[in-house]
């Protein structure tokens, strides 16, 4: 009996124990799901404050290592820096931006009101082409609609951004929880993982570093794309005479970093913009412009520059392009690309190590958090998880 409990105990684990196990972490993955969706109305803020006092992080740590600065100075700092340059950018472009959204507005729905005009002589300029009849319907429909939905985008883009606006009692619970983050953000990454066992804990560690990695590398190649993007369209709408070139290209940006469909979504608005105000050969030039630059965007600059920086598949972006605009409206469509890479971070490495916990090699947890403490009192205090 002792011999057979010995050969259990050593031996590989039994195939139903780890359809157990997998059955476990689905039911375990789909509860935590359902419990940020069902209380997502109190958590926003404070994951809100988290993402801000990480963003911050790498500022506050250059600070405390090239000035010697305790902690709590640095903070203060970087967050007099951010306060200041955020009201600086927002006195600065928010009311030329929102004089140029209003004045935008108003300039479509006047040329709205001539869209007989508009279709006839867009129809004119494809009987030249000798187009197909199907083809000049379908067109010819798209056009007649394509106020209401550049306009309906353009509503909701402006609701949105009033939606940005919070209430006085909201922004002072955001400000005191970013404080907390910023101060005490390691500890409590520290506190959750050191209450782990060490199995556990090595690999809640190497998921946060990776993490880490993954999403700075994300965001860095990222905003250089999306940024040059920006001023190409920029520079090419005012050279063709577009007005409110500079409304199009923060349009532009903003929108790029929504999968496949940003960057088409703000050459359709660029597009039906020129349509209305310039005719139909405008309308076709601007068409062309912005094909050209999503094909060197998408073709070469972005591999080049961002390489496969999400690591995810197409069908797992649209999917969580999906699902985080039903959760999170517009800026879930800007996020969801990075969530999707960090889901399934954490779901392969869940996978591996409950499904084949006894990795050979494993490298300790001292290994990938530095600086690692042994306390008797209180079990390990393990260093800052994402640096």
């Amino acid at each position: 009996m002792y011999e057979y409990a010995a050969r259990f105990d050593h031996g590989k684990e039994r195939p139903y124990l780890k359809n157990t196990k997998m059955l476990a972490l689905i039911i375990m993955l789909v509860a935590l799901a359902a419990g940020v969706l069902y209380f997502w109305d109190m958590l926003k803020q404070f994951v809100v404050a988290a993402l801000m006092a990480y963003l911050l992080s790498p500022l506050t740590q250059y600070i405390i290592d090239k000035a010697a600065l305790k902690k709590g100075v640095a903070v203060t700092i970087v967050l007099f820096l951010f306060v200041f340059i955020l009201m600086f950018v927002i006195s600065i472009s928010a009311p030329a931006v929102v004089t140029q959204l209003t004045n935008l507005l108003t300039e479509i729905r006047r040329y709205a009101s001539n869209i007989d005009e508009l279709l006839a002589s867009a129809q004119s300029y494809m009987e030249k082409l000798h187009l197909p009849e199907p083809v000049m319907e379908t067109i010819m429909d798209m056009i007649s609609q394509g106020d209401s939905y550049i306009l309906s985008f353009i509503g909701s883009l402006v609701s949105s951004l009033a939606k940005l606006s919070m209430q006085v009692f909201d922004l002072i619970i955001l400000i005191i929880l970013l404080i907390y983050f910023m101060l005490d953000g390691d500890k409590l990454v520290n506190a959750a993982v050191s209450a782990l066992p060490p199995k556990a804990a090595t690999k809640v560690a190497a998921i946060l570093v990776e993490a880490d990695e993954l999403t700075w590398k994300y965001l860095r190649s990222r905003c250089v794309v999306s940024g040059g993007m920006a001023v190409v369209t920029y520079i090419g709408l005012r050279i063709m005479g577009i007005r409110y070139a500079l409304l199009f290209a923060l349009i532009s940006f903003f929108l790029d970093f929504i999968p496949y469909f940003g960057s088409f979504i703000a050459g359709a608005v660029e597009a039906f913009y020129a349509l209305i105000t310039g005719g139909v050969s405008l309308a076709v030039t601007v068409v062309i412009f912005v094909l050209v630059v999503q094909q060197i965007e998408g073709n070469i600059v972005g591999p080049k520059l961002q390489g496969d920086a999400a690591g995810v598949h197409p069908i797992t972006v649209m999917f969580a392009l999906l699902a985080c605009n039903k959760i999170w409206g517009t800026f879930g469509m800007l996020i969801s690309t990075p969530v999707a890479a960090l889901i399934k971070l954490i779901v392969k490495e869940l996978y591996a190590f409950v499904i084949s916990p006894d990795e050979p090699d494993a490298p300790h947890v001292s290994d990938l958090l530095e600086p690692v403490t042994e306390n008797p009192d209180h079990g390990r205090d393990i260093g800052n998880a994402t640096e």
